[in-house]
C-alpha cells in the first residue's frame, strides 16, 4: 500500500528525531551552523511573528519567563484577551498600544503582564495587564513602593513654567 505524503513526512520526522537522539553533539553543531547561516532569515521571521501576533508573543514570553524562573503559570489566551479588552493599563487607566510592542523600550504604553505579588507566579489571580512603563517603574517591589514614589513625586515635583 502506498504511503500518503503526510505519512512520508511523518516517517521522515520520526527518523530525524531518532537520529537527533542518537547524535546530540552532531545535532547541536548542525543546529548552530544552520542558525549562523540563517540569522537574518531567523530575525525577519521572529520580527514578523512578534508584529503579526503581539498578544500571542506577550503570552509566550511570560510562559517562557515563568519556566525559566520555575514559577507557576496558568495564564492562557482567553484570560489575556479579556484583560486586554479595554486596552488600558489596569492601574493607571492610560491607553495601551501594541505599536512597536515587540520593542517595549520604544513604546512605554505597550501592554505588559505584571505580577501583583512579585515572585508568586504568573497566575490569573496574581497578574494584571499594565503599561510597560508602569511595570518597569514598579519593578520587583509591591505596589505600595510605587505608590509612595508617585505621591512623593507629585507633591515635590518642580512646577512647570
Amino acid at each position: 500500500m502506498a504511503q500518503t505524503e503526510e505519512e512520508r513526512r511523518e516517517a521522515r520526522r520520526q527518523a530525524g528525531a531518532r537520529w537527533r537522539a542518537r547524535n546530540p553533539a552532531k545535532d547541536k553543531a548542525a543546529t548552530a551552523n544552520w542558525q549562523k547561516q540563517n540569522s537574518l532569515k531567523m530575525a525577519a521571521n521572529a520580527k514578523q511573528w512578534r508584529t503579526t501576533a503581539p498578544q500571542r508573543n506577550l503570552l509566550s514570553s511570560v510562559k517562557a519567563r515563568s519556566r525559566k524562573k520555575g514559577l507557576d503559570c496558568d495564564l492562557d489566551m482567553e484570560w489575556l484577551l479579556k484583560q486586554l479588552e479595554p486596552m488600558t493599563c489596569s492601574i493607571t487607566g492610560v491607553p495601551l498600544s501594541f505599536e512597536n510592542a515587540y520593542l517595549p523600550a520604544k513604546n512605554p504604553f505597550a501592554p505588559s503582564i505584571d505580577q501583583i505579588k512579585p515572585g508568586e507566579g504568573y497566575t490569573k489571580d496574581n497578574c494584571q495587564v499594565v503599561s510597560w512603563a508602569f511595570n518597569m517603574a514598579k519593578g520587583p517591589w509591591p505596589i505600595e513602593v510605587y505608590d509612595l514614589l508617585a505621591r512623593s513625586y507629585v507633591k515635590n515635583a518642580p512646577q512647570a513654567d
